[in-house]
């Protein structure tokens, strides 16, 4: 819990009650994986079971708030942080066909926010496989957040 800011360990606060259907101060792979799975993370029950593991110091099968906040800093904070940027892209995919238009993307990365150059624009492009065209827009988060 050290490594994580003041925001941060509110933030798993906040989410260890709401995962904790059953309010019993621990959070079940069960809790854990129907939590993960509202949020569209995709993850499989396996999956669930080797995250719990590698913070369960205890080995009682299920997170307390200590090992939850582990769990949020070595892997739940990037899951959510992909997960707002698919929904980000998302809103772009007018189709809901899993894909942007490139040239779409690029014009929004040159002129929204923080814009982008048409340098950055090709590196980034280029670094996720982005040609002409739709792409997949998940390629794109994963680069991104790696």
């Amino acid at each position: 819990m050290d490594s994580l800011t003041k925001d941060q360990l509110d933030e798993c606060r906040k989410l260890f009650t709401i995962f904790d259907v059953n309010g019993d101060n621990k959070i079940s792979s069960r809790e854990l994986g129907a939590a993960l799975r509202g949020l569209r993370i995709n993850i499989s029950e396996a999956e669930v079971r080797d995250l719990i593991t590698n913070v369960d110091t205890n080995q009682n099968g299920s997170l307390e708030f200590a090992e939850f906040c582990k769990l949020y800093a070595d892997h739940l904070g990037s899951m959510l942080n992909q997960e707002k940027l698919l929904s980000t892209l998302a809103a772009f995919d007018k189709n809901a066909t899993g894909s942007v238009d490139s040239q779409e993307l690029r014009q929004i990365l040159t002129t929204q926010g923080e814009p982008l150059t048409e340098a950055e624009v090709d590196e980034v492009f280029r670094d996720a496989g982005i040609g002409s065209g739709p792409f997949e827009y998940k390629n794109l988060a994963n680069l991104l957040l790696t």
